[in-house]
């Protein structure tokens, strides 16, 4: 994203489709993957977020990783 101007309506079509790149990966991998080991479920979702270009968040990936191990929502 470039540099912010302070408008957030400059920013806000960026931003909506961050959140959806970032959604659609999680469902990808939460509908493929649910309730596979944890460490498969890791790897999928962080090759998945890097291929819609997400750098994965370690703390974020880790949380993500053990809901949809776990089979959660």
């Amino acid at each position: 994203m470039d540099a912010y101007s302070g408008d957030y309506s400059e920013v806000t079509p960026a931003l909506r489709e961050y959140a959806a790149q970032f959604a659609g990966a999680i469902a990808e991998v939460r509908a493929e993957h649910s309730g596979k080991d944890y460490d498969i479920v890791r790897e999928a979702l962080a090759v998945r977020l890097r291929s819609v270009g997400i750098a994965p968040v370690p703390q974020v990936l880790d949380d993500l990783s053990r809901q949809i191990h776990a089979g959660e929502r």
